[in-house]
């Protein structure tokens, strides 16, 4: 595992679990958000973004987590290891809620601060359909490289914590 994706709803965990994989494995991770994101929650083009993304993906180790749909096929086709996690979106929700608070955030770029407005249930209304809008085309994906990759698909926080203790060398 040296070149890996972190796929799933939002709130499902894929930068809590990148921060462990970086430091077990001791790889670098990129957060998508902190990519595309600007101060203040100004983004970047969709061009700007792949650029970024094509620098990144010409080294030797990384972890990157994020869905960023447009960029997905262009990580999954470098990485050698999928993660998906398939979280509730009732947890993935109560997740997004509970982060909310926590205002030292490393996963996204200094000045989006996070806030209770109209964004932010527009925000709670996508994951709630995440999967339905979603996942058709993550398990083509991954279907498609399914024969390349080391796919790991995990369902809740145990499969998370029992992955990552399992690459701990003892």
């Amino acid at each position: 595992m040296n070149r890996i994706v972190i796929i799933g709803s939002p709130g499902s965990g894929k930068s809590t679990l990148a921060f462990k994989l970086s430091k077990i494995l001791d790889i670098e991770i990129y957060h998508m958000d902190k990519l595309f994101w600007k101060a203040n929650w100004e983004s970047i083009s969709e061009n700007e973004l792949e650029v970024k993304l094509e620098e990144i993906l010409i080294n030797d180790k990384w972890i990157i987590d994020g869905n960023y749909r447009k960029t997905l096929e262009m990580r999954i086709k470098k990485a050698d290891t999928i993660i998906l996690l398939d979280i509730s979106k009732y947890k993935c929700i109560y997740n997004v809620f509970k982060r909310r608070f926590n205002k030292n955030r490393i996963d996204i770029a200094e000045g989006c601060n996070e806030k209770f407005d109209i964004e932010f249930l527009k925000f709670i209304k996508y994951i709630f359909n995440f999967k339905k809008n979603n996942q058709k085309r993550i398990n083509d994906l991954i279907n498609e490289y399914r024969n390349d990759k080391k796919i790991y698909i995990m369902k809740n926080s145990y499969e998370i914590n029992e992955f990552a203790e399992s690459l701990v060398v003892k």
